[in-house]
């Protein structure tokens, strides 16, 4: 549930809270932060990066480009082909414009490939990678393993799409991979995508010096995809004292700010809420400052 909080963070000091179901009492547990471009659900998983990334799991199928996307002349272990996007991409404060696709299934920006599937961020190369799915394949063990690249979609929307299809690992030919990796124009925002559970593996990306990023596997197990997004580094937060709201009972829940506050405007933020009662329907919340706080809510039909 998404409240949006609109107002100059120093005039926020809480969130009026109504619940017009006819219900047992519900608690009020976390504020999950502020985020300026991703405002994740109830319940999803979210990791961030000291430099402002952030990744949640999502449920975005992979969309396959086998029937319209440019097949690559991989073939050989441990190779890549360099390929333009098409459109500028910033990773880490840097715009790209192209980067190296890897038979071991992740983007590479400006280091040699390596087969063996590291731990992300590491300072050991290569260095620069997003990884939807790191593994020790093998192409070469399945003459039916393709890898296909496509530029998608028009100014200033444009996304280039990797797909690895029917990878082999090494240690088992058997063992056949599906997935990709989409990255957006201009917002540095990219996702993973698979067609079904993932083997071992890395899985995150880091930046050229291994320094900085995000280990993922834990939001990618089982084949759910995961979405990053970019933001500014050290965000403010919100964090709510828990409380608990009887059904009808309109409830004020003060928060403690923390962060760099000076002009961020526009935030949102997640609550999270559990019933008290089990089987019990959402909660209905709005989010307002404390300065401007309405004296009665819309009815809704």
């Amino acid at each position: 549930m998404i409240c949006n909080l609109l107002d100059p963070l120093p005039r926020l000091a809480g969130f009026r809270v109504e619940e017009r179901l006819e219900r047992t009492n519900w608690e009020l547990l976390a504020l999950a932060g502020l985020v300026l471009a991703l405002a994740s659900p109830v319940g999803a998983q979210t990791q961030t990066e000291r430099s402002g990334y952030r990744a949640r799991a999502d449920s975005a199928p992979l969309d396959d480009i086998r029937g319209s996307g440019l097949l690559l002349p991989i073939s050989e272990d441990k190779s890549g082909v360099t390929v333009p996007f098409g459109f500028d991409f910033p990773f880490f404060g840097t715009a790209t414009t192209q980067a190296g696709v890897t038979s071991e299934g992740y983007l590479l920006f400006g280091s040699a490939v390596g087969n063996v599937p590291g731990t992300l961020p590491s300072t050991t190369a290569p260095n620069g990678v997003i990884a939807p799915l790191w593994a020790d394949f093998d192409v070469r063990r399945n003459p039916a393993a393709t890898i296909h690249v496509q530029t998608l979609g028009t100014f200033p929307r444009r996304r280039f799409v990797a797909q690895w299809s029917n990878l082999p690992l090494a240690t088992d030919p058997s063992s056949l991979h599906t997935f990709q990796v989409v990255l957006h124009e201009g917002s540095g925002r990219f996702e993973f995508r698979y067609a079904a559970a993932l083997p071992p593996g890395s899985v995150g990306f880091e930046d050229p010096t291994g320094t900085q990023g995000l280990d993922l596997r834990s939001l990618a197990a089982g084949g759910q995809s995961v979405e990053v997004v970019q933001g500014p580094p050290n965000m403010a937060t919100l964090s709510p004292r828990s409380s608990t709201a009887g059904s009808g009972v309109e409830l004020l829940v003060p928060l403690d700010l923390s962060g760099p506050l000076t002009g961020l405007r526009g935030l949102q933020g997640t609550l999270l809420v559990t019933a008290e009662t089990a089987g019990a329907p959402p909660l209905l919340l709005r989010g307002f400052s404390s300065a401007a706080l309405p004296t009665a809510f819309d009815q809704e039909p």
